[in-house]
């Protein structure tokens, strides 16, 4: 380890650090404390800020406020290299026409690319790795196990469908605040939900 010798801090830092906490929390109400490639939930502190279009590409939108996301440790370092997949063939979650729905699905816990982009996001940010698809069985497990209850709960008195009420918990699910929306997006859909 060589010594090194820290100067003051430089003017700009000095200057916007506060703003810049705030921006970061920004991040974070954007992205639902989730991470914008698998959509787990995220702890405070084990976030990460990455960039949509990396800094070795276009290094002029390193600080660019469009470019920044935030992603859990797991994401940011299992991406595969730049080289290999390039970020205008992956989905791109800021496009107001083109949500991730059009190009990913799922079967129960498992990815599929519904497209050519939703094969290169799955590709570059290894959207099915064995572990994300854990998780994901996990949640949709707990979902499943709810939907069944509710069920039960409606033919013990006497009802042969959900009410209402009901259906709204199960239609949480999906709202983006959760972990796995998309996943439960998909799921709820084909539950006629």
């Amino acid at each position: 380890m060589v010594p090194l010798r820290r100067d003051a801090a430089p003017t700009v830092l000095a200057e916007n650090a506060a703003r810049w906490a705030e921006e970061y929390h920004a991040l974070r109400r954007m992205s639902h404390n989730k991470c914008f490639y698998c959509e787990t939930r995220l702890a405070e502190g084990e976030e990460e800020v990455d960039h949509y279009v990396e800094v070795s590409a276009r290094r002029d939108l390193a600080f660019a406020w469009d470019n920044l996301y935030l992603c859990c440790p797991a994401c940011n370092s299992q991406k595969a290299p730049d080289a290999q997949v390039v970020n205008t063939d992956c989905v791109d979650p800021r496009s107001p026409t083109r949500p991730p729905s059009d190009h990913l699905g799922f079967a129960d816990e498992c990815i599929f690319p519904r497209d050519d982009r939703g094969r290169h996001t799955v590709r570059k940010y290894r959207l099915d790795r064995d572990a994300l698809d854990l998780k994901r069985s996990r949640h949709l497990r707990e979902f499943l196990t709810r939907h069944r209850d509710l069920l039960a709960h409606a033919l013990c008195e006497g009802r042969n469908a959900l009410t209402e009420r009901e259906k709204d918990l199960l239609r949480r699910y999906r709202d983006p605040a959760m972990p796995f929306s998309l996943m439960m997006d998909n799921c709820l859909t084909d539950l006629g939900l």
